[in-house]
């Protein structure tokens, strides 16, 4: 009763849906961000045209700024407000990177500033423009360092703007960058710009490639912060030059842009070190994940130092992407943990400061490991970044701690992303991204989809179990009107089985066989046709459970019966089985089907003819069908169809019997019976033919 109750339940449509529901879910998961990059317009520019958007005057909207770069010796800088043009400023030179535009508020009167680095053949410039505070230019051209272009290269400083620091002394706020260079060499130096003094602060000499500088605000009421430099060992200097190239190195700086220990040597050329900040139980620590990308026997490893520039701890760093692998510091810089990327297919591990794995978070893949932006996307108060997809044909957008990611399809492949974000009083803030001569503005919101997946996922679910309600109904429907076929043609079944061991026939058969007992010389012969009786017997009753049985089953309860019909009437007829050697025996077929056509033959045909009785059976096969051939010399039949002394029922049970052996194995089995004629047109006897579709074989 409980197992019969529990197979009940597991058969149940609603709990197949589930199953089936449960599994959907797991191998095609329904993956909806949390939020969305929406394209809001797309514009095109003139060529060496770029543009960028800030909220300059503080009024909640955004000011365009455009950058023209068609005239070789100056940068046409033009600020529009609204679609008119505030004022128009001309820059020596060209920036060397349109992303090392900055803007910031230096001296807090709520107007923003626009920072420009500009480069010539051997000297490196900013210029201070103040569209709304003063309405004029600041600083111009205001010389930072020199370089020296060499003959077999045309790498250019790279500017990097790294943010604003509070000056306590004049209330104001300096601007620190870093200039970088590869086969230049010089300079490689962390600066601070103090605007009202127009002074310049510079770290020490170093030859170290800078590849990132983190400002780090150091903790209490004081307005200091440090400096937290990546380096890379690129092997540009000899070994003699301070801080040289050769190795890479962990270096923090202070407020002054002295260092706060002497930097520590890490690893050798060709190597990349990148260091962030942690914090663990409240005490100031960095990691250092340092990358060996050469041919020596050098491993790669993670480290953690204190503020003091000591060593606590360290591990091999293992199954990473080489020169694609990054670390980004915990959220808001302040985490147990940090977060590593390990390859490009954006596989990203948060790792405590025991080194262990915390969680695993999966990116789209990217194209590069570091993100073109980090930005404040919807004003929320929580950074996201921006990174290129792989292929350079998309944009990867997620929060900092790697959660709710989205992925923004542009179609055109590219690197040189320009970002910057479009606010306007009482409207979603927008993004806005330029690559050549192509800009998209993207609303970067809440998904609504994201919020209905389980809805979704409920009405899924109905779906599934509607659809399969509906196949277990049908299926049913199916099985019940099999079941009611079988039935049926088992009832015709039995009702030839009546006829084959009805009364009389058994009764005159054990009579017969009686009588042979009675004579000694006679006891073989009754042994013999006792035996055939018996095994008919034997044969009806083990097959009647069986709606069909293969063609030699059928013929071999055949042949018994005619030898028990020849004996009954003392061999006054003869039979013949013909069958050729190709018909496939094993051929399924409903049971007692040529039977009948056999025991009408004897019934009605030889019976009546008396002596000389002739029955012959031919099979015969060929690729599409098995045809049987049943003939006797008989009577034959009388113009309606039946037989001279049947009622023509046994006909009727194999019409049947054929039909709804159709409605069952959807196979059609054919038969006709007619008179056999001579050359004058007498009837020499009935002939029947029956064709047995191969295709059920």
């Amino acid at each position: 009763m409980c197992r019969g109750r529990i197979l009940e339940i597991l058969y149940h449509p609603a709990f197949i849906s589930l199953i089936v529901w449960i599994i959907l879910i797991i191998f095609v998961p329904l993956r909806v961000s949390k939020y969305s990059l929406r394209t809001i317009s797309q514009d095109f520019y003139p060529q060496n045209n770029y543009f960028l958007y800030c909220d300059l005057d503080s009024d909640g909207s955004s000011e365009k700024i455009s950058l023209d770069l068609n005239d070789p010796g100056q940068t046409k800088v033009i600020v529009y407000k609204e679609v008119k043009v505030m004022d128009q400023y001309n820059v020596a030179y060209h920036p060397s990177s349109i992303q090392s535009v900055y803007f910031g508020d230096y001296n807090n009167d709520e107007c923003k500033e626009i920072y420009i680095f500009t480069i010539s053949d051997t000297t490196l410039f900013i210029s201070v423009l103040d569209p709304f505070g003063h309405r004029n230019a600041l600083v111009y051209n205001r010389i930072i360092d020199y370089w020296h272009k060499p003959s077999q290269s045309t790498d250019t400083p790279n500017f990097v703007p790294v943010g604003m620091t509070v000056n306590s002394d004049l209330l104001t706020k300096d601007l620190v960058f870093y200039v970088n260079t590869g086969y230049s060499v010089q300079p490689r130096n962390l600066y601070r710009y103090i605007i009202p003094s127009d002074s310049l602060i510079k770290s020490p000499d170093s030859f170290a490639t800078i590849g990132q500088c983190i400002m780090i605000d150091e903790p209490g009421e004081s307005d200091d912060y440090s400096f937290l430099l990546s380096t890379q060992a690129t092997g540009n200097i000899d070994e003699a030059s301070p801080y040289s190239d050769i190795y890479s190195w962990f270096m923090l700086l202070n407020d002054d842009l002295e260092f706060v220990f002497n930097p520590i040597k890490i690893g050798e050329y060709p190597s990349r070190l990148i260091a962030i900040p942690i914090k663990d139980k409240e005490t100031a620590m960095y990691v250092v994940f340092h990358e060996y990308f050469g041919t020596a026997d050098s491993k790669s490893m993670f480290y953690l130092y204190n503020e003091n520039g000591d060593k606590v701890s360290e591990v091999e760093a293992v199954d990473f992407e080489p020169i694609f692998a990054n670390i980004f510091p915990g959220e808001d810089g302040n985490a147990k943990s940090f977060y590593f990327l390990r390859n490009s297919d954006g596989i990203v591990e948060q790792i405590d400061t025991a080194f262990n794995t915390v969680q695993t978070y999966k990116l789209p893949a990217l194209e590069q490991c570091k993100p073109i932006a980090c930005l404040d996307a919807d004003l929320n108060g929580k950074d996201e970044y921006l990174f290129i997809g792989r292929g350079g044909n998309s944009l990867v957008m997620c929060q900092t701690d790697f959660r709710n990611t989205t992925e923004y399809q542009i179609n055109v492949g590219g690197s040189n992303f320009i970002i910057s974000q479009v606010t306007a009083p009482e409207h979603k803030p927008l993004i806005h991204i330029q690559l050549e001569r192509q800009g998209w503005f993207l609303s970067y919101e809440k998904n609504l989809f994201y919020y209905l997946r389980f809805p979704v996922l409920f009405v899924s679910y109905f779906i599934l179990f509607l659809f399969i309600s509906a196949i277990y109904r049908i299926q049913k429907h199916r099985l019940d009107l099999k079941l009611a076929t079988e039935r049926e043609i088992a009832s015709l079944q039995m009702k030839a089985i009546k006829n084959q061991i009805d009364p009389h026939f058994t009764l005159n058969v054990l009579n017969s066989i009686g009588s042979l007992y009675l004579n000694e010389a006679n006891r073989q012969k009754a042994d013999y046709i006792f035996g055939k009786y018996a095994k008919l017997i034997r044969q009806t009753v083990i097959s009647s459970d069986n709606i069909v049985i293969t063609l030699e089953e059928e013929i071999d309860f055949i042949r018994n019966y005619l030898d028990i019909e020849r004996f009954r009437l003392d061999n006054s007829f003869k039979y013949s089985i013909d069958i050729d050697s190709g018909v496939d025996m094993e051929l399924k077929i409903p049971r007692t089907l040529l039977h009948t056509f056999v025991e009408n033959s004897v019934k009605y045909g030889l019976r009546k003819r008396g002596e000389g009785g002739i029955l012959t059976i031919k099979i015969r096969q060929d690729k599409a069908l098995v045809s049987i051939a049943i003939e006797d010399n008989g009577p034959g039949l009388i113009t309606d169809g039946k037989s001279s002394a049947g009622t023509g029922k046994g006909l009727l049970i194999i019409k049947e019997l054929a039909d709804l052996y159709y409605r069952l194995e959807k196979t059609r089995i054919t038969s006709s019976i007619k008179n056999i004629t001579g050359p004058k047109g007498e009837i020499l006897g009935t002939g029947a033919i029956i064709e047995l579709p191969l295709s059920n074989s």
